[in-house]
Formats: structure tokens, sequence, C-alpha cells
């Protein structure tokens, strides 16, 4: 016989929802080396998400399940262990405007269709040599 706790269902929907409403998160230097994509689905309307002086690489989902934040408007990746942009991810964030990935990442070329971007208006990079 199988029991369904409604008040719990009914919590989870009511928490959903408070995260629904926020629109910008700092998760700065926390430590963190990947983003689950139960917090993505938790923050879906994120137009504001800083992520700088974690453990981030592109070995990782993290790149890939940010481009499911499509209200994103602002991606601050400073400070990781990047080396390398997940282009098809980042060309789903239509809204993007601003992406900071300099400073304590290893990339040393902005791809050229990132370039052609709206969001090269707003692109700070800084080359490691």
């Amino acid at each position: 016989k199988i029991i369904k706790d409604e008040s719990w269902q009914q919590r989870k929907q009511q928490q959903s929802c408070l995260f629904q409403n926020v629109a910008s998160l700092n998760l700065s230097s926390n430590n963190i080396s990947t983003i689950p994509i139960e917090l993505v689905q938790l923050f879906g309307n994120l137009t504001e998400l800083n992520l700088s002086q974690n453990t981030l690489n592109d070995r990782d989902t993290a790149i890939s399940n940010c481009s499911k934040l499509l209200k994103l408007q602002k991606l601050n990746l400073t400070n990781n262990k990047i080396t390398e942009l997940d282009i098809i991810s980042l060309s789903k964030l239509k809204e993007l405007q601003e992406l900071y990935v300099q400073d304590g990442n290893q990339i040393n070329n902005l791809p050229e269709s990132l370039q052609k971007s709206k969001v090269s208006r707003h692109y700070c990079f800084k080359h490691k040599y």
C-alpha cells in the first residue's frame, strides 16, 4: 500500500515557487566544482549569476547546466579553472549581455562565434601570457 504525503508535495511546490522569484544569485567563493541541474531548475528565472572564485572547469557540466537559465543576462565565471568556453551552451543564452571570464581562468582566445554575438560588446576578457 502506497501512502502519499500531500503536505510534503505541497511544501516542495511552495519552496520551488519561492526560488522561482529569485533574479540574482551570488555563489562566489563557495568551492563549487559543479552546478547540479536541480539548482538550475529551482532558480529558473535568474537574470544574474555569480559563480566567481570557485573550482569550475570546462570538463564538468557547469556551463551546459547554466545554459538552461534562459533569462540569464549576466554570468560571472571569473577565477575558476576554465580553459575553454562551451560555445554551444553559451549560444543558448539568448538574453546574455555580460559574460565575465577574465582573471583566474586559462582562456587564451575568444571564440569567433562569441565575438560576433551581442555578448562581445560587454565581454570582459583578459589574455593570460
